[in-house]
């Protein structure tokens, strides 16, 4: 396989030439998440979600942020807290009171947060290495947002 993209003549520009780039920036983008063999439990939209009940919003609207139903996000956050055995949320008092983290919930969001941030970090510095490219980190967060809801 090395053969054969060494003997593409771009190969060897970019590897002869270190100045040699593409026009664009382009920007580095991932999709991490884990899964059972159930599906998903955790992903950027549940983390999302999770926060936006931690900035203090109610469950309907952190869903309305993200793009989903209330239905949705409830069924995404239950899933996440049977596979896990855990309870991510709870009601801060009475019905009308809405939802706050658990500390499980809490931890779950530090630890998911800090892994995406080494895995980013690790593929850009590998995609620096090894690709003909300076690319940038994804850090539109609005948009990010909308386009995982995991």
């Amino acid at each position: 396989m090395k053969d054969e993209v060494d003997s593409f003549p771009e190969a060897r520009t970019w590897e002869d030439n270190p100045d040699f780039l593409f026009r664009d920036q382009p920007i580095m983008r991932l999709h991490l998440w884990l899964e059972t063999e159930n599906g998903i439990f955790f992903g950027l939209g549940r983390q999302k979600l999770l926060e936006c009940i931690r900035s203090g919003l109610s469950l309907k609207a952190a869903a309305d942020c993200l793009g989903m139903s209330y239905r949705a996000a409830w069924g995404k956050i239950k899933q996440t807290e049977d596979v896990l055995g855990v309870r991510l949320i709870e009601k801060k008092g009475g019905n009308r009171s809405g939802y706050r983290l658990t500390p499980a919930g809490e931890l779950l969001v530090t630890r998911f947060e800090q892994w995406y941030t080494e895995v980013e970090q690790f593929a850009l510095n590998s995609c620096l290495t090894l690709m003909p490219c300076h690319p940038r980190i994804f850090e539109d967060a609005a948009v990010r947002d909308k386009t995982e809801f995991q």
